[in-house]
């Protein structure tokens, strides 16, 4: 392997470990958090759901739009949203914290799948391409090691909220590791296809009960 593959590659394991690494530590601390607050059993629940239930709906489009405008920019875009919903969670208030994981859902949508493509894209371009994928779960596998205990430490040490807007930070902090590498993605540029949009609305008119559900048991609680 070439210095400069090998350079990539350490880059972008490393891109990959910080931002596992600020979600993970989310994971032990976010339930009990929200608790302290004062939100009930079913709000936090639900507030833990709504990102899933919200990346359901937005990745049948987040493909269109990085096709549309580039993957690096919605990937800068990604990236800086979902720090700043993150640090927002740090605001003990139920209605910012709602509108937060909102923002999480749908800017988290964009971050994730986009950030994958890269990492398969260069796989594919490497000769050990298997060793490279192994590093990279690796890579993720030691931060729902080490991300826990860290944000319990922090939180037993200072408060709660001092993880939350660390995990905010570091996501902020790759964003401005990124920006110096960026480049225009041509080739993944295009027209928008109104025959995916349309299958979008009608897949998503099919599970209008579910959506209805979900709403009418978040006024319920809140």
């Amino acid at each position: 392997m070439a210095q400069d593959d090998q350079q990539v590659v350490h880059f972008r394991l490393f891109v990959v470990f910080l931002t596992y690494l600020a979600y993970d530590m989310l994971v032990p601390i976010l339930s009990i958090y929200f608790k302290e607050i004062g939100l009930t059993i079913t709000l936090i629940g639900i507030l833990i759901s709504i990102v899933g239930l919200i990346r359901m709906f937005i990745s049948l489009i987040s493909g269109i739009v990085a096709k549309l405008f580039g993957r690096f920019k919605i990937l800068i875009v990604g990236y800086v949203f979902t720090a700043i919903s993150i640090i927002v969670h740090a605001i003990p208030n139920t209605l910012i914290i709602t509108f937060a994981r909102i923002l999480l859902g749908i800017f988290g949508t964009f971050l994730t799948p986009i950030l994958w493509s890269y990492i398969t894209e260069l796989s594919s371009y490497l000769k050990s391409s298997g060793k490279f994928m192994s590093l990279v779960n690796l890579m993720t596998v030691i931060t729902m090691i080490i991300a826990p205990s860290i944000s319990g430490f922090l939180a037993k040490l200072y408060s709660l909220s001092l993880p939350i807007i660390i995990s905010g930070i570091l996501l902020a902090t790759v964003t401005l590791m990124i920006i110096p590498f960026r480049k225009i993605d041509t080739s993944y540029r295009t027209s928008i296809n109104i025959t995916q949009i349309r299958g979008y609305f009608v897949k998503l008119t099919r599970i209008k009960p579910l959506l209805y559900t979900f709403i009418l048991g978040f006024l319920k609680f809140t």
